[in-house]
């Protein structure tokens, strides 16, 4: 049953990078996922952290961690100096943040050891303060 989960979860993310806006240039969109039914990018990509941070363990392929990593850059553009998030940038509610917060902090405790010391220092911070706001 293990393998058919990973098979699904493999497929959703690799649907997600597919979506996933690469090297344009511009913070706000580079790292977001646009959505192919409107064509914006709606808030709560960057909880995909956890899932893409879990198969690049599970199958080594880099593709996966570079897209932990930029989501979690894009998802910078929502951080609110109190330290919540924006579900998205059409809107001011922040109450997904509990959401990002968990997924971060199950990547960063199943996980983290993935990560380069710059990018675990900077993700730790992130959930700190996403602590602190909840």
């Amino acid at each position: 049953m293990k393998a058919q989960y990973e098979a699904l979860l493999r497929q959703w993310c690799d649907a997600l990078l597919d979506l996933q806006i690469k090297n344009t240039g511009d913070s706000a969109r580079d790292g977001g996922i646009l959505c192919p039914a409107c064509s914006v990018i709606h808030g709560r990509g960057h909880d995909a952290v956890y899932p893409m941070l879990y198969l690049y363990e599970s199958t080594g392929d880099p593709r996966y961690l570079e897209g932990a990593k930029t989501l979690f850059d894009w998802g910078e553009v929502e951080f609110c100096d109190d330290g919540s998030y924006y579900n998205d940038s059409q809107s001011e509610w922040c109450s997904t943040t509990v959401f990002y917060a968990i997924s971060l902090c199950e990547a960063l405790d199943r996980h983290g050891k993935a990560l380069d010391g710059e990018t675990l220092a900077r993700w730790e911070a992130r959930l700190l303060q996403m602590g602190e706001w909840l």
